[in-house]
């Protein structure tokens, strides 16, 4: 995207295992095209499942379960069958957000913010519809692919320890900055950041809530 002196400065907050930002992919995406070149956006993660959450899927069955049933109640986008045959009922696949948000961060520093705000859906998609694991070796060169990128040298950039201590200085930023909810959409106003969106929003919402914010409403 083209940068403009005027533009509003928006920031996405998000996590890739986050069943509300899998929500909000496709209505998010169609907002950032409405809003075009009026909007200059950075995508921030803070890390989800970290610390005690890290921990082999089975044990969090039931509320995934219950947490996606309400996830398409509110957006349509319904987790696919291989994602419960293959990651949930399996149930040993370890909930991680760190390798994830290092994959996007990978992109971004590879690519650009567009390539981060693409990895992040890809890499939800492919957990919650396709049934990937996605930190697997699979899942990191189709992001790659998914963004125009050799897939070895992703997933040589990702693999490397200082990727690692970017994501940890990311993070800690991330939280300096009071964001806090997944997802949430804030925008940049007086150097301070106003959430006008979190949780799930139709494009339309995202679209207006972010021009009012703009405009100082």
């Amino acid at each position: 995207m083209t940068r403009h002196d005027d533009s509003i400065q928006a920031v996405y907050h998000a996590d890739p295992l986050c069943g509300w930002c899998f929500a909000i992919a496709d209505e998010l995406a169609d907002a950032r095209h409405q809003l075009g070149d009026d909007v200059e956006w950075t995508l921030r993660m803070g890390g989800l499942v970290v610390g005690d959450r890290v921990r082999a899927v089975a044990h969090d069955a039931e509320y995934l379960r219950s947490g996606l049933a309400q996830v398409h109640a509110a957006s349509g986008r319904s987790a696919g069958d291989p994602y419960w045959t293959e990651i949930v009922d399996v149930g040993t696949w370890v909930s991680d957000s760190e390798p994830v948000c290092r994959a996007v961060l990978t992109a971004i520093e590879l690519a650009d913010t567009d390539a981060g705000f693409a990895a992040s859906h890809r890499l939800s998609d492919l957990l919650y519809v396709e049934g990937v694991e996605p930190d697997s070796l699979d899942a990191l060169h189709e992001v790659a692919r998914t963004i125009g990128l050799d897939g070895d040298g992703f997933v040589e950039h990702w693999a490397s320890p200082h990727t690692r201590d970017r994501l940890t200085a990311h993070w800690a930023d991330t939280r300096r900055s009071g964001l806090q909810t997944y997802p949430t959409i804030a925008v940049l106003s007086d150097g301070r950041l106003q959430p006008v969106v979190t949780g799930f929003a139709p494009a339309a919402a995202i679209v207006e809530r972010i021009r009012a914010a703009g405009d100082g409403g």
